[in-house]
């Protein structure tokens, strides 16, 4: 498939996909923090890069407007929490001489959350159908009701 001729501008179209997902994947992974990253944003970012690259820029410039557009992403924070910034993959980065500790957030506590009693969803359909907490279904016996023999003349 890769040489065929028919689909030769299908292959092109595939490696500048590829070439772009691998610039994105070093400024996702290595650079974003982790509360910055989102479902989606990885093949919005990846889009955004294929787009840069078959207008005619080159890795190098695509690179660095990823690099920009990712400044954008990361929240400015007030408080003496610091993030690092993101560089170029071509630049060597230096750790600065006093390094401050940065600030942690306490999390909330899995103890209060596993302690409350677990509710199961209301169904907003017709069926009596249950998941129960152990992943099994619970069908309910059936009850049959039938409609009234009135339901099935036509009333004459």
């Amino acid at each position: 498939m890769r040489k065929d001729p028919n689909l030769k501008r299908t292959m092109a179209n595939a490696d500048r996909f590829g070439v772009a997902s691998k610039m994105v994947k070093r400024v996702y992974y290595r650079q974003l923090p982790g509360t910055v990253r989102k479902p989606g944003l990885f093949a919005r970012l990846t889009g955004m890069v294929n787009k840069w690259l078959y207008q005619g820029k080159t890795k190098e410039e695509a690179q660095e407007l990823l690099i920009a557009y990712c400044h954008t992403l990361i929240p400015k924070t007030s408080n003496k929490t610091t993030t690092p910034p993101i560089a170029s993959t071509n630049e060597k980065t230096s750790l600065p001489e006093n390094r401050s500790t940065v600030a942690v957030t306490p999390t909330p506590s899995l103890h209060a959350a596993s302690t409350r009693k677990h509710k199961s969803k209301q169904a907003r359909y017709l069926s009596h159908w249950k998941v129960k907490q152990n992943g099994k279904l619970h069908v309910p016996k059936a009850k049959h009701t039938r409609l009234p023999t009135s339901a099935y003349t036509d009333g004459t």
